[in-house]
Formats: structure tokens, C-alpha cells, sequence
């Protein structure tokens, strides 16, 4: 209200939310203007003071405002967008080049066929990791984007000032040595001292028409050459872990086939041979890769597992592109092509080891020393576990319908410009005063931890684990309204610096004292993103089979109560992992 204010050709301003007849939320300006005015050029005027995330859906031109007998304006009396409408911006064409590239890329990304410069990113399907995807295929094309970028300019419109040619020299070398170990790693290492081999990742694809083994061990041996973390070691030496990344001269995979075209309980069979298959996993021998091709009558399915320290969600995502082109490559008979080399996990180690004494960082040391602080309600149990381990854990699983999750991810965002997190979060902080009493609650968040902190450091499309976990203290404040809820966490979350990735490296590379001692918050949220789009390629699809145990029992879990979320078969899943006390 107060920008609209400052236009010379405006008197009056008032934004409301309103809702239409399907429920859903969206804000609303009215105006009184001293001459006829147009949406476009309010738009074009507001985003030059404001984040796109802060603009009005619609304008509404009105000679006057309703006032009450008090003289105050009447919101309740302003009238529902209708005829009166000025003509909110519908789709435009990209004007140049640089707008083509990037409706290109968004249309590829987010899976729809015709993007504006004016659509939402967020409201079209976008979350923060897409975002990253964005930004990595825009790399592959010689173009520069930062993601914050777009968070802060989700229309082509105003985001296309912001893509810039790059001009960093290709990486082409093998990388090999020794690195320190990032704060997730440390993290992991801390808390599994007795289980560490079994910790993987995991998924089987299918292919109707079979997966060639010579063409797959091919396209892997490629794969790991491109992608050098997937050739780390890890041992143990005066009580130290060293993380080593080693060259080309080592194996680091195994490749198996097993023919079951006879088989008759092959979900069982599959889960039982797939199960022991990454339990073989062994990170001081290196050998942190297994692949198998289970062949049946309808085909083939290839599992992947991998060991966590090695990828993330995001490198997933990166590895089914490149193996998706690799496969079709060989398929054809072409040599394996997957393009330049982004920055490796070695240097963005060694990197953040350098942040982590910066001044820059020790900006934010006081925003976590005060989150450290915030007390917690503590779930009721029935009576208390001696760890917090998969071996005493139980799983509940829900899903959302097609057609909610489709709301969710898209339609709900317009009513206050949200992202997902902010939805998502705002139903668990709602939940957990319904079950506790109380307000506030300390939830560990993981994030995909690839901001741009390091000057210089592209690992658009570099594999590693590089997740970030961080607390995140939300209090309610007695507050009963849903829209004052959301905007409460929204703010909350806007307020994290740098998408908290500065917490790790305070607490195990800074070693923080304050935050060494910081109290473990009793629920872990996390949420995966859409992997429709990421696991349906021409070459194959998602598997209906059980790619077996990824986590072994002794292993420690992050939280008593672990929320994870994800989109798959364009369902939003959400999984409650939990002691059963």
C-alpha cells in the first residue's frame, strides 16, 4: 500500500486478501487514481521497489473508497474482481533471446508446454530444487544464473536482467587427493560410530525393453569418471576420518545380473537379493557403487544404490540426466558425451574450509546462538528409547490425491505467494499444537545446501552429498487465523540466512561451543521435490519394485520423529519415520 502510495497518479491504496469461489487466496489492490491506469504498468512500477512474491494478483480501479459511520475505510464493502478489473497480465511471448532460453528451460523443467514472461515460478510448480535445475541446464548453455536470483524474480520478465553469459573456463581434469570432510559428513561420521557401511541411497529403474549389461557397466565407468566423487574412500587413521578421492586406476563398482524370468514371488525375491546387495557396501574399501539388472518377463530392472556420502537429492537428479544421454549415446553405437565438468566436491570443501573462518560467516553466528536458545515441545511418549535408530523405528505413509497435489504445488501459492515449505510447515506446526498445547516448536530442516556462498564455485552439476541441516524455531504466538499462520512461518523462513546452510560450518568446522551444545529439536522436516518428471525418460522409467533396505538397523537417525515428503506418480507422499516406543 505505502509503494502504490508514492505514485504520483495514485490518492488511494488498499491491499486485502480475498478468495474465490474454489477457496483459493489471492491479493487484491484497489485504487483511487487521478487518471485511468493500466495493471501492467502498476506491475512494472511495483517490482521496481518490491520482490515479485510481494505483488498484488489483480488491480482494481474504484472511483471511491466505502467508508464505516467511523470514517474508516470498508475492506468487507470493496467489491469482488469482476467487470471493474483492471486487466491483470496474462501470457506474454518472451521478447528476445535471452527470454526464449529461459522459457525453454522452465517449460523443460517444470513439464508444461507454454510459459510467459509473467507466469510465477512458484506458483507454476517451482520449488528450490527445480530452481537449481534451472540454474544448471542455463549453465550448460553458457549462461549464468544465481538462484537467489530467481527466488527474489520468479517471472522471466524481470529475471532475465539478471542472465549473464559465463565466462569461467571448462574443467576438464581428473581430480584425485585427499579433502576435509563438509558438516553433513562430519555429522554423519559423529553420530555413527558402529554403522556406517550401510547408509545408502537407493532406486530401481525399469526398462521394458531390458537393460544391455555391457552398455550399463560402460555408461557407469563414464559416470564415475565425470562425476569425481563417486570415486571417494574413507579411512580411519589416529582417530581421524580421511576422505580421499581417487583416480581412475581403482574399480569402483560392482555390476551383478540375476536372470528371474522363472521366478514366482519376484517382489520378495527382488527386495531379499537387493537388500544383501547394498549391505555389501564398504566405504574404507571404496567400493560404494552397486548396480544389479534383475531380468524378468516384462523386462529389466536396474537398481542403483549408492552410498549417502556420495549424493544427495539433487545429485540424483544430475545422474539420471547423464545416464539417461550416456545409455542412449552407447545404445546408438556414439561415443559417451556428458559435457563439461562443473566445480568438484574437492574444491567446494577445501572452500567452505576456508569460509568457515571468514568474517562473513561470523555475521551470522548470532542469528544461531539465538535459535539455540529457543525452548521446544517435546512430544509425548510413551516411554523413552535408549537411541534414536532404524532398528526401533516404524513408518506411517500417507499421500495426497492427484488433484491436491496439483492445488498444493501450484494453486495454493497465489493467495499470499508462497513456497512449499511455507504450506507444508505451517500443517505441522498446526498438528503438533493440536497434539501438544503448545505454540512453539524446534524443527531440524534439511536443505539442498548448493547457495551461493563461495565466490566462484559453480556445482550446478557437480555430485557429492552437500544437504544442510539447521534448527528452524517457529512460535504460533496463540495465533488462531490460518492466513496470520502462514504468513508467521513464511517470515520465519524468509529470515534464515543463506537457506541455513551457515549452521554445519559454525557448529563442525568453526566447532562453535554455544552451538556444539545446541539441543538435538525432536522432529526432522524434509522435503524431496517432484521426481515424475526426473525418473519417466525415453530410455527408462520408475520401478515398481522394492530397490531393498537402504539403512541399516544400527544406524542412528537424525530426529524421534523424521517427516519426509515427496511427489511421485504426481502424489505427494509424506512418510513419518518414528520410534515405536
Amino acid at each position: 500500500e505505502t509503494k502504490l502510495l508514492e505514485n504520483q497518479n495514485i490518492s488511494e491504496a488498499v491491499v486485502i486478501d480475498r478468495e474465490d469461489k474454489k477457496g483459493h487466496k489471492y491479493l487484491c489492490a484497489y485504487i483511487v487514481a487521478r487518471a485511468k491506469t493500466n495493471a501492467n504498468e502498476l506491475r512494472e512500477y511495483l517490482s521496481d521497489h518490491l520482490p515479485d512474491y510481494m505483488l498484488p494478483s489483480y488491480f482494481i480501479q474504484i472511483n471511491k473508497m466505502p467508508l464505516t459511520p467511523n470514517g474508516k475505510i470498508d475492506r468487507k464493502a470493496l467489491p469482488e474482481p469482476a467487470g471493474d478489473v483492471i486487466a491483470a497480465s496474462g501470457y506474454e511471448a518472451p521478447r528476445n533471446e535471452t527470454e526464449e532460453k529461459l522459457a525453454a528451460v522452465w517449460q523443460e523443467v517444470l513439464d508444461r508446454d507454454k510459459i510467459g514472461i509473467n507466469d510465477n515460478f512458484f506458483e507454476i510448480g517451482g520449488d528450490s530444487i527445480k530452481a537449481l535445475q534451472i540454474v544448471s541446464k542455463l549453465s550448460r548453455a553458457d549462461l549464468k544464473l544465481q538462484v537467489k536470483d530467481l527466488f527474489t524474480n520468479p517471472s522471466i520478465r524481470h529475471l532475465s536482467k539478471y542472465v549473464k553469459k559465463e565466462t569461467k573456463a571448462r574443467i576438464s581434469e581428473i581430480v584425485q587427493g585427499q579433502m576435509p570432510l563438509t558438516p553433513v559428513q562430519r555429522s554423519f561420521f559423529a553420530a555413527n560410530q558402529k554403522e556406517r557401511n550401510h547408509y545408502n541411497q537407493a532406486f530401481m529403474l525399469y526398462r521394458k525393453d531390458g537393460f544391455a549389461e555391457k552398455i550399463v557397466e560402460k555408461v557407469f565407468r563414464k559416470l564415475t569418471e565425470h562425476h569425481d566423487a563417486l570415486r571417494m574412500v574413507y579411512r580411519e587413521k589416529n582417530d581421524e576420518i580421511i576422505q580421499h578421492n581417487r583416480g581412475l586406476e581403482d574399480s569402483v563398482f560392482d555390476l551383478y545380473v540375476y536372470d528371474l524370468k522363472t521366478e514366482k514371488n519376484l517382489e520378495e525375491t527382488v527386495y531379499q537379493l537387493a537388500t544383501n546387495i547394498q549391505k555389501d557396501i564398504s566405504i574404507s574399501e571404496g567400493k560404494m557403487i552397486k548396480l544389479c539388472v534383475f531380468k524378468t518377463t516384462e523386462g529389466d530392472h536396474l537398481l542403483i544404490a549408492i552410498h549417502h556420502l556420495l549424493v544427495d537429492g539433487v545429485s540424483w537428479r544430475i545422474l539420471f540426466e547423464d545416464f539417461e544421454a550416456a545409455y542412449g549415446q552407447a545404445l546408438q553405437g556414439k561415443p559417451v558425451e556428458l559435457g563439461y565438468k562443473t566445480d568438484s566436491y574437492k574444491t567446494f570443501s577445501e572452500k567452505l574450509a576456508e569460509y568457515a573462518s571468514s568474517k562473513k560467516l561470523l555475521k551470522e553466528q548470532e542469528y544461531w546462538r539465538e535459535i539455540s536458545k529457543g525452548k521446544m515441545a517435546f512430544l509425548p511418549k510413551h516411554r523413552q528409547a535408549a537411541h534414536d535408530n532404524y532398528e526401533n523405528s516404524r513408518t506411517l505413509r500417507i499421500s495426497l490425491s492427484q488433484m491436491e497435489t496439483e492445488q498444493l504445488l501450484k494453486e495454493a501459492h497465489k493467495a499470499y505467494n508462497t513456497q512449499i515449505n511455507d504450506l507444508l510447515l505451517t500443517a505441522l506446526l498446526i498438528a503438533s499444537r493440536q497434539l501438544t498445547g503448545e505454540n512453539r516448536l524446534k524443527i531440524l530442516m534439511e536443505g539442498h545446501g548448493r547457495d551461493d556462498i563461495l565466490q566462484d564455485v559453480d556445482i550446478t552439476r557437480t555430485v557429492g552429498w552437500f544437504t544442510a541441516m539447521y534448527p528452524v524455531f517457529i512460535d504460533l504466538e496463540d495465533e488462531a487465523d490460518l492466513s496470520m499462520m502462514i504468513k508467521i512461518v513464511k517470515e520465519t523462513l524468509r529470515k534464515i540466512p543463506n537457506n541455513g546452510i551457515g549452521y554445519g560450518i559454525l557448529k563442525y568446522l568453526r566447532k562453535d561451543e554455544v552451538l556444539l551444545k545446541d539441543e538435538k529439536p525432536p522432529i526432522l522436516f524434509n522435503y524431496l521435490g517432484e521426481l515424475d518428471h526426473d525418473l519417466t525418460t525415453e530410455q527408462f522409467s520408475s520401478s515398481k519394485l522394492s530397490a531393498g533396505q537402504s539403512i541399516g538397523e544400527k544406524s542412528a537417525r537424525d530426529a524421534s520423529v523424521e517427516i519426509d515428503s515427496v511427489v511421485v506418480g504426481r502424489q505427494l507422499m509424506i512418510s513419518t519415520t518414528f520410534n515405536e516406543y
